[in-house]
């Protein structure tokens, strides 16, 4: 599943939500009416910033393997939604 990460050096320079417009301007163009990710459920910044661009859980939280991989452990995420 294709991932969006910054590296923490470059937190706060507005690159995370420049990444994320684009992506969300690639789906409206495609004719796309809403948009969904999923985020560890411990990773408190990512969870805030996607709430503070109006995105919304949708519902309890979840465990997947992480790259669907049977021998990494289960990891607890959490997934958000956005109208586009």
């Amino acid at each position: 599943m294709p991932a969006l990460h910054v590296d923490p050096l470059l937190h706060g320079r507005g690159l995370g939500r420049r990444l994320l417009d684009a992506a969300l301007d690639d789906l409206r163009y495609a004719g796309c009416r809403s948009a969904w990710l999923t985020v560890l459920s411990v990773n408190r910044a990512a969870i805030a910033f996607y709430e503070h661009l109006g995105w919304t859980a949708d519902g309890l939280p979840f465990w997947e393997r992480m790259d669907g991989l049977d021998e990494l452990p289960l990891v607890e995420l959490v997934r958000y939604r956005l109208a586009l």
